[in-house]
């Protein structure tokens, strides 16, 4: 394996610094006596890092006893409100998150491979993408009062499925949406999400890229596609 070269050996002694001068920066009392942690946007932007929202202002920690995470998200992840909330900061250049494509062809923004609900006294789950559009939206929060909402479960790291609520609720949302009201000054970071125990076949995964694709944005949207 090669070296590293003195660029890069500066590079990381830079990130180094970095580090170290954030690591000043303790954990403070939030009013509701959380325990939350000060970002030092200021260094970060002063070092000429780029600074990412995680599925907007960070992922949910359903399961996970109070104070387990610091900076547990309060907004439901990958939400309008949460990328939304994100982008009022000024540090921060894009939001990164997850795709899924639905059965009938429209990409999503979730993360998990299975949705999970609750009825008549039995927990209900479905792989996201067996899910017709209108289906999937039909979890969570709904826009409109006149429809009735499934409620969302999620399975914890232990195993345990648990309701899955957030102190700031939003409706799921399709990456259409995401492109048409989030800030245009953000970035895109879009993760498309398959599930690790299937062997899928060249065309699903054409076919869903090309989903992906074909949704509409801005000309001057700065946009990145990973997976892994």
């Amino acid at each position: 394996m090669a070296l590293p070269g003195p660029a890069a050996t500066r590079a990381a002694v830079r990130l180094c610094r970095i580090a170290a001068s954030a690591s000043s920066y303790l954990p403070s009392a939030a009013a509701d006596g959380r325990r939350e942690l000060e970002l030092p946007f200021a260094l970060v932007a002063e070092r000429g890092m780029v600074v990412g929202g995680h599925r907007g202002m960070g992922m949910n920690a359903v399961g996970a006893p109070p104070g387990a995470r610091f900076g547990a998200a309060r907004e439901r992840e990958n939400t309008l409100l949460s990328f939304g909330r994100a982008a009022a900061h000024a540090a921060v250049a894009f939001v990164e998150f997850d795709v899924q494509v639905t059965k009938d062809g429209c990409p999503i923004i979730f993360h998990d491979d299975f949705i999970l609900t609750q009825g008549t006294g039995a927990v209900h789950e479905r792989r996201v993408t067996d899910l017709l559009l209108e289906d999937f939206l039909s979890y969570g929060p709904q826009r409109e009062s006149c429809k009735v909402s499934k409620p969302l479960l999620r399975r914890a790291g232990d195993g345990r499925v648990l309701n899955w609520t957030t102190e700031d609720d939003d409706s799921l949302c399709t990456l259409q949406e995401a492109f048409q009201r989030v800030s245009p000054r953000l970035g895109f970071n879009i993760e498309l999400k398959f599930d690790d125990s299937i062997m899928y076949h060249r065309k699903d995964l054409q076919c869903a890229l090309k989903a992906v694709l074909q949704v509409q944005s801005f000309p001057l949207l700065r946009i990145e596609l990973s997976c892994f």
